[in-house]
Formats: C-alpha cells, structure tokens, sequence
C-alpha cells in the first residue's frame, strides 16, 4: 500500500534528489523510511495550526516567526526542536489574542506539564523568544515569559561507569564500539559524532564544527580512539555508517546504540553521558575547566562545573585533610 504524505516537496540539484517539508522548509533524510518517520513526526506538531488563523493570535504570530529571518537564521537541529514546541503552543494556544497573554497564563502552562519538567522549560524558552519577536514587532509591551523560573529538573545523563563501558565494549557491534569511543575521547554530542568523516581526521586531530554552537575544534585523538580509527573500514567518506555503508540519521543511531546499550545488560545509560564522562575524565587528570572546554566545546563553565564538581570536592578534601595533618603535628612529630 501506498502512503501518501503530505507537504513533502522533492528537489532535483547536482544529480542528486533532495527532499523537503513544504511548510517549515526543513531538508528531510534521504531514507524513505526516515523520511517518512520526520514528515509524520512534523505534521503532527503541526495539527492545528494548518487552518485558518486569526490575525492577532498566538498562532498567527507563530506564523510570522516561522517564516522570519530569526527562524531562518536557527541551525537544523535547533529548529527542530523548536517547531516540536511551537506546535505545542499552537494546539493549546494558537487562537489566544497576543495581547491577552499574562505571566499567569504562561506558569500554568509550564506547571501542566510538570511531570516533564524539561519540556517545560523548554516550552517556556520558545515562548519567551515568539513574545519578544512580538515586542519588536509593536504587537505587545512586555514580555510575560521573562524572567518565568524553571522547573527543577532531574540528575541528567549519568555518567558511564568504566565497567559499564567494558561491557558495553565487549558485546557491542564493532560500530557502536567505536561510536562509543569517539564519544568517551571527544566529549562531543551524537549528532557531531554522527557527521564526523574521515577527511576532517589526519591521523593525530580530528576537526569538528559543533552543529548547536558552531564552535570549531581540533581535538588530538587519544592513543585509544587513534587504534580503534585506525582499524576501522573506511567504506564511506563519514566515518560512523550503517551496515549497508549509508551514514546514521539521528533516530536510526539512536535506535541502534540503545539496542547495543540494552543488549551489553545495561540501563538508564544514553550516549549523551559519555560527554559527562569525558568531562568527568578529563577532570580526574587534572585539567583545568578551560582545558576540558577546549575538547568539549562547553559554551558555559556553569555545566562543565557541575559535571566536574565531585572530583574537585574529592581532590579539595584530600589536600584539606594533608594540610590539617601536617598542621597537627607537634615538635617530636606526633600528632596532637
């Protein structure tokens, strides 16, 4: 059976067929399957919002953001991820008059979703920046979702465990061995990981542009990382592939990592942790935050922080304890 979808719109360019969402013009994988999988994902953020919309009205404005420069100007990913959130705010608010939006509003719609406390705030960022894209446009004074306060949220990724990582090691696919370790010795993210190729690698640096920050890195490759490159197939310009040599969309990599994850009896760990761990790693050396910054890229020492506050307090509390003895010691050298 064939399924039409809609709003898919196919290019011809350079002798290669590119695929795109007619609505939010984002490029859309080449995978059928994949492809398929995005534009369902996408028309469903957009239910309810494919309709007549009042001008004036939250969802009218979400429309004018979409097809605005700010908009145009995000990364891919970013936009993503922000059309997932505006298609939230257009089913629940989309015919809300602008005008009429208080601060109380936007903290009930941030505690409805409570229980996803990361959602929330997400949700909450996204409106925060279409009300201010409201204020430069005279359609409202203020912004009543500055300063809202965010949800408390979880403990994050976890960090991996080394023996975690040995078994992982040791019952996983060659391929997701070796994304394993690129994440581990870079710290960086899973889409960067999946977009690595081998022209950007020469042996001893591997060049990276970070997708969420546009961040450039040379990061030197770990003796480790170095034999494991060094014994991979190159069989596509991009290092990390599927079996049939095709590079790994987000969800297919996802898929596949879990199922190795799983599979090594492993649980509560996702690839994101390893960028935890190379923090964590790096810390344990005895790098400075700027140091670890360097290889991981972290915009924010605020994090990096946070990652690495359980060596330093280790590390502070030994040299306190060292420090405390030596003081204690009287003439004849025994301890008071």
């Amino acid at each position: 059976m064939i399924v039409r979808l809609k709003h898919v719109k196919r290019v011809r360019a350079k002798g290669h067929t590119y695929w795109y969402h007619r609505i939010t013009r984002e490029r859309l994988p080449d995978d059928r399957e994949d492809r398929a999988a995005r534009v369902i994902e996408i028309n469903r953020t957009l239910k309810g919002t494919i309709r007549k919309i009042g001008p004036g009205s939250l969802a009218d404005l979400i429309k004018q953001y979409k097809q605005a420069p700010e908009f145009a100007d995000l990364r891919e990913a970013s936009r993503r991820q922000y059309l997932i959130h505006l298609g939230t705010l257009s089913e629940t608010w989309g015919s809300q008059p602008i005008a009429s939006i208080e601060r109380k509003h936007i903290l009930a719609l941030r505690d409805k979703y409570a229980e996803t406390p990361g959602k929330a705030n997400h949700l909450i960022i996204v409106l925060r920046i279409v009300l201010a894209f409201a204020m430069d446009r005279d359609y409202r004074r203020d912004n009543p979702a500055k300063d809202i306060k965010k949800l408390k949220m979880g403990p994050g990724h976890k960090p991996w465990p080394d023996e975690a990582i040995d078994a992982f090691l040791a019952s996983s696919p060659p391929m997701m061995g070796l994304a394993l370790k690129i994440g581990l010795y870079t710290g960086q993210r899973s889409g960067d990981v999946r977009a690595m190729s081998w022209h950007d690698y020469d042996g001893e640096q591997i060049k990276v542009v970070q997708s969420k920050t546009g961040t450039k890195l040379s990061i030197p490759v770990h003796s480790a990382l170095r034999e494991a490159l060094g014994a991979q197939e190159r069989v596509s310009p991009i290092i990390l592939t599927t079996e049939t040599g095709r590079p790994f969309t987000g969800a297919n990599f996802r898929h596949h990592f879990g199922k190795a994850v799983r599979a090594a009896g492993l649980y509560g760990l996702v690839f994101h942790g390893l960028r935890y761990t190379a923090s964590v790693r790096l810390a344990e050396a005895g790098c400075s935050l700027k140091e670890i910054a360097s290889i991981t890229g972290h915009k924010s020492l605020a994090m990096l922080e946070k990652y690495t506050s359980d060596v330093d307090q280790k590390r502070m509390a030994g040299a306190a304890i060292h420090r405390l003895e030596n003081a204690s010691r009287t003439k004849n050298g025994k301890p008071r």
